[in-house]
């Protein structure tokens, strides 16, 4: 995972996928010579501009069908105890009492937490290379509660994203039947630097599938964990007069143009881009933002001392936890109505002539459907009625294009 650009550069030499360079005759070689070696300089950050990758979010539903799973990750990792000892509340009753009320707009800070805290009461058991988490529990609507917890990552894995960034590539060929295909360094670069982002998400949604397997671990719905992730730079901005070149970094890392980049009015130098996932069935959104503007020194102090990018990710665990896992809410929605309009099809798809395997079909078909009206009515129903009260979105802070290509207005909201 934290290869240094040589190791990297032999790795994808050796990648059996990659067909042999000698592959290429002297003549291809030459001409793709000063290209990749102008779009490798193209596309890596300015020598004095740092990338890190400090903090992701991981977000967890919990409908009716998966709630003892969350009371059972409480009780397994020892929240509920770590809960009670440091202010004396019970989680367990808080949760049923959030469940229980006929209007949302509820939420519980669990608390934050490190395998190495000082305090006992803070402990949790974390993988290798997450420093700790902090997390909350909302309640926008009674049946379905959400888990947002944010990882920050050791300081060792900050700038492996960098790493890549600034790792030089070679254009290879790819054949396929007739049609050969030349793999640039640029697209190389992409796809590294979303593996190396999904490499480190992998090892926060592990541990969210393993303590509290909700809704989006089930295969009830077919999706996976919806994550936020943060990404800070240091001696740059995220947008040049005249926009982004399409070799730019700032391209790679998700910020294309200001025509698909959101900001938020309220929180000063913070920007966010909705990405199109490398896992299809999971949807992911990035906030950045230049480290230096974010915060300044006299506000930084109070969200973290001295370490600016762990004042940064309090400061945003803080502001942002409700508005992210409100945007959640619209992932729920999404899933819900993909899974009813998956089964329509199947329930289409069904040969009436086969009346042994079309019954057998149905009755598995009905089956989900059993199980999706319980967990998907009474979250469209809550959220039909809740939708225009005040406290659905209070302190959820709105994210609204840069620049608008069509009148009507855009926004995260």
């Amino acid at each position: 995972m934290n290869l240094n650009s040589e190791n990297r550069e032999q790795s994808i030499e050796s990648n059996p996928t990659n067909p042999d360079l000698d592959f290429f005759t002297d003549e291809d070689r030459e001409y793709f010579k000063s290209k990749d070696e102008e779009q490798n300089r193209l596309s890596k950050p300015p020598e004095d501009v740092k990338v890190y990758f400090p903090a992701v979010w991981v977000f967890e539903a919990f409908t009716p069908s998966f709630i003892y799973q969350l009371k059972k990750g409480l009780i397994n990792t020892r929240l509920v105890d770590n809960i009670y000892l440091f202010n004396r509340r019970d989680i367990l009753e808080e949760l049923e009492s959030m469940r229980s009320r006929t209007f949302g707009g509820s939420w519980f800070n669990a608390g934050h937490y490190s395998t190495h805290d000082s305090m006992s009461s803070r402990q949790i058991d974390l993988p290798e290379g997450i420093n700790s988490v902090s997390i909350y529990l909302h309640q926008f609507v009674p049946s379905t509660t959400i888990m947002a917890v944010q990882f920050k990552f050791e300081e060792s894995l900050n700038n492996t994203v960098e790493e890549v960034l600034r790792t030089d590539f070679r254009t290879y060929a790819k054949k396929l039947d007739k049609v050969t295909s030349f793999i640039n360094p640029i697209k190389q670069k992409r796809k590294a630097y979303q593996s190396e982002i999904e490499n480190l998400k992998s090892i926060c949604t592990k541990w969210m599938s393993q303590n509290f397997p909700g809704l989006f671990e089930s295969s009830l719905i077919g999706r996976g964990h919806p994550t936020a992730e943060l990404i800070l730079l240091e001696n740059d901005s995220l947008f040049k007069k005249g926009g982004n070149d399409w070799e730019s970094y700032l391209n790679t890392i998700g910020f294309r143009s200001e025509f698909e980049t959101y900001r938020s009015e309220q929180l000063n130098g913070l920007y966010m881009a909705l990405n199109e996932p490398i896992i299809a069935k999971r949807s992911s959104l990035t906030l950045s933002g230049n480290l230096n503007e974010i915060l300044d020194e006299k506000e930084s102090r109070g969200y973290g001392g001295e370490n600016h990018i762990s004042s940064i990710c309090n400061w945003a665990d803080l502001r942002l936890h409700k508005t992210l896992s409100f945007w959640c809410m619209s992932e729920i929605a999404y899933a819900f109505d993909h899974k009813i309009k998956r089964l329509r099809d199947q329930i289409g798809e069904i040969d009436s002539s086969e009346l042994k395997q079309a019954l057998s079909r149905l009755n598995k078909i009905n089956e989900e459907i059993s199980k999706l009206q319980m967990n998907a009515l009474p979250f469209s129903k809550e959220t039909a009625q809740s939708v225009n009260e005040r406290h659905f979105k209070s302190e959820v802070y709105d994210f609204k294009l840069i620049t608008e290509k069509i009148e009507q207005k855009l926004s995260l909201n």
